[in-house]
């Protein structure tokens, strides 16, 4: 894990370079909340992944919605809501080079895979990547 030197407020402290990931995941129907335990189950399998390693995430409960998506169906011409659950995930490497698009991807497949294998293929999947540095 990377760390540097910086100041803050006058103070030296010490900063984590990291990559805080968002998914926005449905969770209305019965086979998108399955959907939801199968990628928190891929992330927790993600422990023991040789180059970036999962040591843990954030979520929002899967049985009681705190976060509504809204979103416009073209086809349709209507507003949709729907409850989501976020994910964060951090990732104790920056999101620069050391092979992250590869985590990326794994992880767009991974979500888009256990939406379609329960029957709720997503129009559009949303993975939102953030540069972070934590100040430790």
């Amino acid at each position: 894990m990377g760390t540097k030197k910086g100041r803050v407020r006058g103070a030296v402290r010490e900063f984590e370079n990291r990559t805080r990931v968002f998914l926005h995941l449905p969770s209305k129907t019965s086979g998108q909340k399955t959907a939801v335990s199968r990628i928190i189950d891929f992330l927790r399998g993600q422990k023991n992944n040789p180059t970036h390693p999962v040591n843990g995430f954030t979520f929002t409960p899967r049985s009681l919605p705190t976060f509504y998506g809204l979103w416009f169906d073209h086809v349709n011409k209507q507003w949709i809501e729907e409850p989501i659950v976020i994910v964060i995930i951090d990732y104790e490497c920056g999101h620069e080079g050391d092979g992250f698009g590869t985590v990326t991807a794994k992880l767009r497949t991974t979500v888009v895979d256990a939406y379609v294998q329960h029957k709720c293929k997503q129009q559009d999947v949303w993975i939102v990547v953030h540069p972070l540095l934590r100040i430790v």
